[in-house]
């Protein structure tokens, strides 16, 4: 049995993983999260360094009042 595929059903299967590609690494290229407790914008940017990001924007994420559970973000 021979499946038979068009010209332009390749190309949207090519696009539609590339795409899915490019959603996926952008993801994990503008920066993880790392716990980092108590965060500022100071620790947070060596961190980022450490970690190997050339020209990091560090964010803290504060999820609770209180500051547990601090996240440093690096974009």
């Amino acid at each position: 049995m021979e499946i038979v595929i068009n010209k332009d059903t390749k190309a949207l299967c090519l696009a539609t993983f590339l795409v899915m590609a490019m959603l996926f690494t952008s993801g994990h290229a503008q920066g993880g999260c790392s716990p980092l407790a108590p965060c500022d914008e100071i620790l947070c940017a060596v961190s980022c360094d450490r970690r190997g990001f050339k020209n990091p924007k560090p964010t803290c994420v504060f999820p609770r009042i209180g500051h547990s559970g601090d996240k440093c973000c690096c974009q």
